[in-house]
């Protein structure tokens, strides 16, 4: 059996809202502690020689949350983009926000782009964010994109070059819910899963080590059979 390294691992970061509650805390106060493990899972996930990751930081559906939820969250993304520059130019991360960037404040969107100029060229690893993001919006908007340039049948392949990131070898969800919760649906079509019951501000390098770990025995088949075992 052949062993991989899964090269993009997306995490839908799950869990903030009842690890502040079960301490008697806000669910703010819960993102405002998430936000501290992604630094450390990121470095981790660049320790094991993994070129990408992707994060649901705030999805389309948020934005029904309540005002004083959704604008915790708006500012919790600037401080984060704000206190984190330094750690993410420094550790050569090329940090890429992903998502309908019409429904974010024109000021963060105008950090996310500063930030984005500064770390394009970096290379130890690369930092998706998806904020603002759905996969059905990704889908759609990458079908718009290539018939705004070509007037000829689509395929999935063409797909693929119009989407906001590429393939996933690997989604895992914290928290113990076992949803996908509209993130990256074209994407991790023969994607491992793994749902880790952990809360995300619980999570650690350790606990992401023996996932990568645990997936990296798993043998890939993409729909064909292995003939020496099947």
């Amino acid at each position: 059996m052949k062993e991989t390294i899964p090269n993009h691992v997306a995490v839908i970061m799950d869990g903030n809202g009842r690890w502040a509650k079960l301490r008697n805390h806000s669910r703010s106060w819960g993102h405002i502690k998430g936000v501290d493990n992604v630094i450390e899972i990121v470095r981790a996930a660049a320790d094991a020689k993994i070129k990408e990751v992707t994060l649901f930081a705030f999805s389309t559906e948020n934005w029904n949350r309540s005002k004083k939820e959704v604008d915790t969250l708006l500012n919790i993304m600037r401080k984060f983009l704000k206190s984190k520059r330094d750690h993410i130019i420094k550790e050569r991360i090329y940090l890429n926000v992903i998502g309908q960037r019409e429904m974010i404040p024109k000021d963060l969107v105008q950090e996310i782009d500063q930030l984005d100029t500064l770390t394009k060229s970096n290379y130890q690893i690369k930092l998706n964010i998806a904020f603002s993001y759905g996969g059905k919006f990704d889908i759609i908007q990458g079908v718009n994109r290539y018939f705004e340039e070509h007037d000829k049948p689509i395929t999935t392949d063409r797909l693929d070059e119009y989407l906001l990131v590429g393939n996933v070898d690997l989604l895992i969800r914290t928290g113990g819910e076992f949803r996908i919760s509209n993130f990256l649906l074209w994407q991790i079509d023969y994607a491992e899963l793994f749902f880790s019951p952990v809360l995300w501000p619980d999570f650690t390098k350790v606990d992401f080590i023996k996932i990568i770990e645990e997936v990296h025995k798993r043998e890939r088949r993409f729909g064909k059979i292995n003939e020496s075992t099947d």
